[in-house]
């Protein structure tokens, strides 16, 4: 996340972008990369300690000879942990919270709603395929939702010299490499661990301070 945030504030701007409050570099295209990582580090992480700590728990009472109700929770507790750590970013996220304190993320609202968004560009970034989004028949599904966040600039970030007839002009992986976007996708990674946070409960909640003390939106 610190490096994300120093990538967001240390890229200069052009002559052409003074006045502008949005701006290109190549090398925001790390920030999506790293704001999706560290959200998912940080919820393996709260279900590799929950997950420690329950089997240790067990342990005690089996030798300690403890009642039998007692041991069959932490067996249940132990089994969703088991389902939770084999599912994708977003599930766990999803379903962390449901299953282990009874609570559970406004779905249709930020930051969750972004952070569906962020793992979607994170994944077509990672697995890139080179697609326009422009072409209406190929451009990303997400590409709707941050264009209305005034994520790409008006005019294309580059213009092939000699475009082949039809051929899309804006190609997504360049449009996204701005300021506004690489804010965007911090900010989420940042409001996102807060929020999950605050659903938390014992053990684990107490392992997040640390961490949502130092995130610092942009």
């Amino acid at each position: 996340m610190e490096r994300a945030r120093k990538i967001c504030l240390s890229q200069k701007r052009t002559n052409i972008d003074i006045a502008s409050d949005n701006y290109f570099s190549r090398n925001f295209i790390d920030v999506y990369i790293m704001s999706a990582t560290a959200l998912e580090a940080f919820i393996n992480e709260r279900i590799s300690i929950i997950r420690t700590i329950i089997k240790q728990r067990i342990a005690m009472k089996v030798d300690n000879s403890r009642e039998d109700a007692q041991i069959s929770t932490d067996e249940n507790q132990r089994k969703i942990i088991e389902m939770l750590k084999e599912q994708d970013v977003v599930t766990k996220y999803r379903m962390m919270p449901v299953l282990l304190w009874q609570k559970s993320f406004d779905e249709g609202r930020s930051p969750f709603k972004d952070f569906v968004t962020l793992i979607k560009i994170r994944n077509d970034i990672i697995h890139y395929k080179m697609t326009f989004y422009d072409e209406k028949s190929e451009r990303p599904k997400w590409a709707k939702t941050i264009e209305g966040k005034g994520i790409f600039l008006r005019e294309p970030v580059v213009s092939p010299p000699e475009p082949l007839p039809n051929e899309g002009r804006r190609i997504w992986i360049d449009e996204i490499c701005t300021f506004k976007g690489a804010k965007w996708a911090y900010n989420t990674s940042c409001q996102m661990m807060k929020k999950f946070a605050g659903l938390s409960q014992g053990i684990i909640q107490a392992t997040c301070q640390d961490y949502v003390g130092s995130f610092k939106e942009i």
